[in-house]
Protein backbone atom coordinates (compact mmCIF):
# COMPACT_ATOMS: atom_id res chain seq x y z
CA UNK A 1 0.00 0.00 0.00
CA UNK A 2 1.16 3.47 -0.90
CA UNK A 3 1.95 5.31 1.73
CA UNK A 4 0.95 9.22 2.19
CA UNK A 5 2.48 12.05 4.41
CA UNK A 6 -0.48 13.34 6.43
CA UNK A 7 0.10 16.92 7.06
CA UNK A 8 -1.99 18.45 9.86
CA UNK A 9 -1.78 22.81 10.60
CA UNK A 10 -2.27 24.63 13.91
CA UNK A 11 -2.40 28.10 15.16
CA UNK A 12 -0.03 30.25 13.21
CA UNK A 13 2.55 29.88 15.26
CA UNK A 14 2.75 26.46 15.91
CA UNK A 15 5.62 24.12 14.28
CA UNK A 16 4.63 21.82 10.62
CA UNK A 17 4.09 18.30 12.17
CA UNK A 18 4.13 15.80 9.95
CA UNK A 19 3.92 12.06 10.58
CA UNK A 20 5.45 8.99 8.55
CA UNK A 21 7.38 10.29 5.77
CA UNK A 22 8.76 13.63 6.62
CA UNK A 23 8.70 16.16 3.96
CA UNK A 24 11.81 17.83 5.32
CA UNK A 25 13.78 17.92 8.55
CA UNK A 26 14.98 20.65 10.66
CA UNK A 27 17.66 20.40 13.23
CA UNK A 28 17.43 21.72 16.08
CA UNK A 29 20.88 21.65 18.24
CA UNK A 30 20.96 21.46 22.22
CA UNK A 31 22.77 24.27 24.25
CA UNK A 32 26.33 23.02 24.11
CA UNK A 33 27.49 21.44 27.48
CA UNK A 34 30.80 22.85 28.84
CA UNK A 35 33.33 19.66 30.70
CA UNK A 36 33.15 19.51 34.20
CA UNK A 37 36.58 20.79 34.47
CA UNK A 38 36.33 23.80 32.77
CA UNK A 39 36.77 26.97 35.12
CA UNK A 40 34.02 29.39 35.35
CA UNK A 41 34.92 32.65 34.45
CA UNK A 42 33.76 34.74 37.55
CA UNK A 43 32.04 38.52 36.63
CA UNK A 44 34.58 41.38 37.50
CA UNK A 45 34.85 42.65 40.98
CA UNK A 46 33.22 45.72 40.91
CA UNK A 47 33.96 46.45 45.04
CA UNK A 48 35.96 49.23 45.61
CA UNK A 49 39.15 48.55 46.73
CA UNK A 50 40.26 49.06 50.34
CA UNK A 51 42.23 52.43 51.09
CA UNK A 52 44.78 52.42 53.91
CA UNK A 53 43.55 54.54 56.98
CA UNK A 54 47.41 56.13 57.49
CA UNK A 55 47.77 57.19 54.06
CA UNK A 56 44.10 57.86 53.98
CA UNK A 57 45.23 60.64 57.02
CA UNK A 58 47.96 61.67 54.95
CA UNK A 59 50.78 59.90 56.53
CA UNK A 60 53.53 57.88 55.05
CA UNK A 61 54.78 55.13 56.81
CA UNK A 62 55.89 51.66 55.70
CA UNK A 63 57.95 50.18 53.58
CA UNK A 64 58.41 51.67 49.82
CA UNK A 65 59.71 50.13 46.78
CA UNK A 66 61.30 52.98 44.24
CA UNK A 67 59.80 52.32 41.37
CA UNK A 68 61.00 55.09 38.73
CA UNK A 69 63.12 58.31 38.71
CA UNK A 70 60.81 60.70 36.86
CA UNK A 71 60.92 59.11 33.33
CA UNK A 72 63.77 56.42 34.17
CA UNK A 73 63.18 53.17 35.60
CA UNK A 74 65.18 52.56 38.89
CA UNK A 75 67.84 49.55 39.44
CA UNK A 76 70.75 49.01 40.84
CA UNK A 77 72.42 45.86 42.63
CA UNK A 78 69.72 45.75 44.92
CA UNK A 79 65.71 46.54 44.94
CA UNK A 80 66.13 50.59 45.49
CA UNK A 81 63.04 51.09 48.70
CA UNK A 82 62.51 53.49 51.40
CA UNK A 83 61.26 51.97 54.85
CA UNK A 84 59.34 54.86 56.95
CA UNK A 85 58.79 54.56 60.44
CA UNK A 86 56.15 57.52 61.45
CA UNK A 87 56.04 57.09 65.21
CA UNK A 88 59.89 57.88 65.39
CA UNK A 89 59.90 60.41 61.97
CA UNK A 90 62.91 58.23 60.73
CA UNK A 91 63.76 56.41 57.17
CA UNK A 92 65.86 53.63 56.06
CA UNK A 93 66.30 52.00 53.12
CA UNK A 94 68.69 50.86 50.11
CA UNK A 95 69.46 53.06 46.49
CA UNK A 96 70.56 50.33 44.80
CA UNK A 97 73.54 49.88 46.98
CA UNK A 98 74.33 51.43 49.81
CA UNK A 99 72.26 51.72 53.00
CA UNK A 100 70.88 55.12 53.07
CA UNK A 101 69.10 56.18 56.63
CA UNK A 102 67.81 59.72 58.22
CA UNK A 103 64.85 61.94 59.55
CA UNK A 104 61.94 63.40 58.01
CA UNK A 105 59.57 65.00 58.51
CA UNK A 106 55.62 65.51 57.10
CA UNK A 107 52.61 67.93 56.92
CA UNK A 108 49.08 66.19 55.66
CA UNK A 109 47.68 69.48 56.12
CA UNK A 110 49.66 70.95 52.56
CA UNK A 111 51.67 67.64 51.85
CA UNK A 112 54.90 69.00 52.54
CA UNK A 113 57.95 66.30 52.91
CA UNK A 114 61.41 67.21 54.12
CA UNK A 115 64.13 64.78 54.54
CA UNK A 116 67.92 65.67 56.81
CA UNK A 117 70.44 64.06 58.49
CA UNK A 118 70.42 62.01 55.76
CA UNK A 119 73.35 59.52 56.12
CA UNK A 120 74.72 56.58 53.25
CA UNK A 121 77.34 53.79 53.54
CA UNK A 122 80.50 54.14 51.78
CA UNK A 123 80.26 50.57 49.30
CA UNK A 124 81.65 51.21 46.25
CA UNK A 125 79.19 50.54 43.10
CA UNK A 126 79.14 50.16 39.67
CA UNK A 127 80.31 53.17 37.99
CA UNK A 128 77.73 53.04 35.15
CA UNK A 129 74.47 52.78 37.45
CA UNK A 130 74.00 56.40 38.26
CA UNK A 131 70.37 55.56 40.42
CA UNK A 132 72.24 55.36 43.35
CA UNK A 133 73.39 59.30 42.78
CA UNK A 134 69.74 60.44 41.40
CA UNK A 135 68.00 58.59 44.19
CA UNK A 136 70.09 60.24 46.91
CA UNK A 137 69.67 63.70 44.83
CA UNK A 138 65.87 63.32 44.61
CA UNK A 139 65.72 62.94 48.37
CA UNK A 140 67.87 65.90 48.94
CA UNK A 141 65.94 67.97 46.70
CA UNK A 142 62.41 66.44 47.89
CA UNK A 143 59.76 69.20 48.97
CA UNK A 144 56.08 68.01 48.86
CA UNK A 145 54.46 64.78 47.84
CA UNK A 146 51.62 63.36 46.25
CA UNK A 147 49.86 59.85 46.33
CA UNK A 148 47.12 57.84 44.11
CA UNK A 149 45.73 54.08 44.84
CA UNK A 150 44.98 51.97 41.72
CA UNK A 151 41.48 49.95 40.92
CA UNK A 152 44.20 47.20 41.68
CA UNK A 153 44.95 48.29 45.28
CA UNK A 154 48.44 49.88 44.19
CA UNK A 155 49.71 53.14 45.41
CA UNK A 156 52.07 55.29 44.50
CA UNK A 157 53.81 57.87 46.22
CA UNK A 158 55.54 60.81 44.49
CA UNK A 159 58.13 63.21 45.65
CA UNK A 160 58.03 66.87 43.93
CA UNK A 161 60.73 69.69 44.46
CA UNK A 162 59.53 73.11 44.82
CA UNK A 163 58.30 73.92 41.42
CA UNK A 164 56.00 70.72 41.59
CA UNK A 165 58.37 68.50 39.26
CA UNK A 166 58.24 64.92 40.11
CA UNK A 167 61.56 63.50 40.85
CA UNK A 168 60.77 59.80 41.98
CA UNK A 169 57.87 57.51 42.23
CA UNK A 170 57.21 55.18 44.66
CA UNK A 171 54.97 51.93 44.98
CA UNK A 172 54.04 50.40 48.44
CA UNK A 173 52.60 46.73 48.75
CA UNK A 174 50.28 47.45 51.94
CA UNK A 175 49.60 44.30 53.46
CA UNK A 176 49.11 45.20 56.65
CA UNK A 177 45.62 44.36 55.86
CA UNK A 178 46.14 41.03 56.05
CA UNK A 179 47.44 41.24 59.68
CA UNK A 180 44.61 38.98 62.01
CA UNK A 181 42.61 36.09 61.66
CA UNK A 182 41.02 34.54 58.41
CA UNK A 183 37.97 31.79 57.93
CA UNK A 184 38.32 30.36 54.76
CA UNK A 185 34.80 30.44 53.30
CA UNK A 186 35.46 29.57 49.45
CA UNK A 187 38.12 27.51 47.62
CA UNK A 188 38.28 27.89 43.81
CA UNK A 189 34.85 29.39 43.96
CA UNK A 190 33.55 26.73 45.76
CA UNK A 191 32.17 27.16 49.23
CA UNK A 192 33.47 26.02 52.96
CA UNK A 193 31.49 25.76 55.64
CA UNK A 194 34.00 24.87 57.93
CA UNK A 195 34.65 26.85 61.21
CA UNK A 196 38.32 25.23 61.84
CA UNK A 197 39.35 25.97 59.01
CA UNK A 198 41.16 29.41 59.43
CA UNK A 199 44.51 30.75 60.28
CA UNK A 200 46.64 33.65 61.10
CA UNK A 201 48.61 35.73 59.52
CA UNK A 202 51.81 37.98 60.82
CA UNK A 203 52.97 40.04 58.39
CA UNK A 204 55.51 41.67 60.77
CA UNK A 205 56.96 38.12 61.49
CA UNK A 206 55.92 36.98 57.72
CA UNK A 207 54.47 34.21 58.93
CA UNK A 208 51.15 31.98 58.21
CA UNK A 209 49.85 30.14 61.16
CA UNK A 210 46.84 28.19 61.05
CA UNK A 211 43.85 24.93 60.90
CA UNK A 212 43.06 23.40 57.36
CA UNK A 213 40.37 21.76 59.62
CA UNK A 214 42.02 19.10 60.40
CA UNK A 215 45.74 19.71 61.19
CA UNK A 216 48.23 22.46 62.02
CA UNK A 217 49.67 24.57 59.70
CA UNK A 218 52.54 26.91 59.41
CA UNK A 219 54.49 28.59 56.60
CA UNK A 220 56.62 31.87 56.13
CA UNK A 221 55.72 34.46 53.96
CA UNK A 222 56.95 36.19 51.00
CA UNK A 223 56.56 39.54 49.38
CA UNK A 224 58.21 41.06 45.94
CA UNK A 225 58.07 44.64 45.95
CA UNK A 226 58.91 44.67 42.18
CA UNK A 227 55.85 43.06 41.33
CA UNK A 228 52.14 44.65 42.60
CA UNK A 229 49.78 42.91 44.90
CA UNK A 230 52.57 40.27 45.11
CA UNK A 231 52.14 37.44 48.18
CA UNK A 232 53.59 33.76 47.99
CA UNK A 233 53.20 31.31 51.20
CA UNK A 234 56.54 29.14 51.20
CA UNK A 235 57.29 26.05 53.37
CA UNK A 236 54.41 24.87 54.14
CA UNK A 237 54.34 22.11 57.08
CA UNK A 238 51.20 20.58 58.28
CA UNK A 239 50.83 17.66 61.04
CA UNK A 240 49.99 14.48 59.92
CA UNK A 241 46.85 13.43 61.73
CA UNK A 242 44.33 11.37 59.31
CA UNK A 243 41.26 13.55 58.43
CA UNK A 244 37.64 12.76 57.47
CA UNK A 245 37.97 14.93 54.85
CA UNK A 246 41.26 14.45 53.50
CA UNK A 247 40.37 16.22 50.05
CA UNK A 248 39.33 18.96 51.01
CA UNK A 249 42.77 19.81 53.46
CA UNK A 250 44.82 18.97 50.08
CA UNK A 251 42.69 21.55 48.42
CA UNK A 252 43.50 23.94 50.89
CA UNK A 253 47.07 23.49 50.87
CA UNK A 254 47.35 23.36 46.95
CA UNK A 255 45.83 26.86 47.23
CA UNK A 256 47.43 27.99 49.44
CA UNK A 257 50.88 27.08 46.88
CA UNK A 258 49.53 28.30 44.51
CA UNK A 259 48.94 32.14 45.83
CA UNK A 260 50.32 35.03 44.04
CA UNK A 261 48.66 37.87 44.60
CA UNK A 262 46.16 39.42 47.59
CA UNK A 263 43.56 42.12 46.89
CA UNK A 264 40.50 42.88 49.65
CA UNK A 265 37.70 43.59 49.09
CA UNK A 266 36.64 45.17 52.19
CA UNK A 267 38.44 45.61 55.74
CA UNK A 268 36.80 42.25 56.51
CA UNK A 269 37.11 40.08 52.88
CA UNK A 270 39.90 39.37 50.84
CA UNK A 271 40.85 37.59 47.92
CA UNK A 272 43.82 35.47 47.48
CA UNK A 273 44.53 35.26 43.46
CA UNK A 274 46.55 32.82 41.57
CA UNK A 275 48.96 33.88 38.64
CA UNK A 276 46.04 33.82 36.17
CA UNK A 277 44.39 36.12 38.77
CA UNK A 278 41.74 33.19 39.60
CA UNK A 279 40.51 33.89 42.93
CA UNK A 280 41.73 30.17 44.73
CA UNK A 281 40.78 31.24 48.45
CA UNK A 282 38.10 33.67 49.51
CA UNK A 283 38.70 34.42 53.14
CA UNK A 284 36.67 36.66 55.74
CA UNK A 285 38.02 38.30 58.81
CA UNK A 286 37.32 36.55 62.20
CA UNK A 287 36.55 39.06 64.85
Amino acid sequence: MKKTAIISFAAPTMLLALTSCSLFTKTVKAEPELPSDRETVAKPDRTEPYRSPALEKGEISGEWAIKDLGARQAGGEMTPFLMFDAKKGRFYGNNGCNTINGSYTVNAADSTLRFSNVLSTMRACDPTDFTEQEINEAINNTRRYEWSVSPEFQYTLSFLDANGNVLMNLRRQDFDFLNGTWQVVAINGSSVDDPDMKFVIDMAELKLHGNTGCNIVNGSIVTDMTERNSISFQGLQTTRMACPDAKRENELLVALEDVMYARPVSATQCRLLNGQDHTVLYLVRVK
